[in-house]
């Protein structure tokens, strides 16, 4: 077996779920280190925008990308029930939905403690149309596939329209991954400009904060891999593929095959009865 045909899926999903928790413990890691206040809410202290970056990371990046993950990875474990993955992923996408409402709560207190009350910054606009655009994602998917159902309104949208509808689904649920890492990359570009001091000498809450980068993006790229990649093609052994291993008996055959129809025809020919003369009036 050549290296190519190894099935890298359990790899890869190691290193995702290495990468995911990692952005997770560097983010709690650098608020317990080097952030003023800490975990506090309400104090004043400047600890309250610290549950804005984990709850955003936790939920709008970490199960945000687990969620998509129970996709694949119960089918790789022979898990058939397409109606439990469902179930589970919209449970998933529920808690991201609550870290997030968190998280965006954090930020709206924090800026009023600090007397600040507008959105100017790249990452603010960003962040808000993820966070906005998720949660429409979400009530939307909840309409049509938890409450069409149970109230039998199934019926009126039709097969044709909710396969459809499921594409898009998959679809916007890719942007919005991707726009919910880029608002926590930039936030995370703007918190170490903001509170550490001196940024160009590259002290250690710097390096964290780089590696908090590559991991996300790292996170990101392997999750979006491991649920569009293609399935794994079986390989099915044939007479002709066995032939062509042997040698160049593959090529012999192509070369007399032509024979061999020329004669099949010519044998043909001879079979053929004289046709009989009431069937020739009949034709005519």
């Amino acid at each position: 077996m050549a290296w190519w045909d190894i099935d890298p899926f359990w790899p890869l999903l190691i290193i995702s779920q290495l990468s995911g928790f990692g952005v997770v413990g560097i983010m709690t890691y650098w608020i317990m280190e080097y952030k003023k206040g800490q975990f506090s809410w309400g104090k004043h202290d400047g600890g309250t925008i610290s549950y804005h970056a984990f709850m955003f990371t936790l939920g709008m990046v970490f199960l945000f990308g687990e969620a998509m993950l129970l996709f694949p990875v119960p089918k790789r474990l022979h898990l058939r029930s397409h109606f439990w993955r469902k179930v589970m992923h919209g449970c998933t996408q529920s808690m991201a939905i609550i870290f997030s409402i968190v998280g965006l709560k954090a930020i709206f207190l924090a800026k009023k403690e600090g007397g600040h009350h507008e959105f100017y910054s790249i990452h603010s606009w960003v962040g808000m149309a993820s966070a906005m655009l998720f949660f429409l994602q979400q009530g939307v998917a909840i309409f049509f596939y938890v409450f069409s159902k149970f109230f039998g309104l199934s019926k009126f949208f039709g097969p044709r329209f909710m396969i459809r509808f499921t594409s898009m689904h998959t679809f916007f649920g890719y942007v919005l991954f991707a726009m919910a890492i880029a608002s926590c990359l930039t936030g995370m570009d703007r918190w170490i400009a903001i509170f550490v001091p001196d940024y160009s000498l590259r002290p250690t809450p710097t390096l964290l904060g780089d590696i908090y980068a590559l991991m996300m993006m790292l996170y990101g790229v392997v999750v979006t891999y491991l649920t569009t990649r293609p399935p794994t093609l079986k390989k099915k052994k044939s007479t002709h593929h066995k032939k062509l291993a042997n040698g160049d008996r593959g090529e012999e055959e192509k070369e007399l095959q032509p024979e061999k129809e020329d004669k099949q025809l010519n044998d043909n020919d001879h079979e053929l009865t004289p046709m009989k003369k009431g069937d020739a009036e009949n034709n005519i």
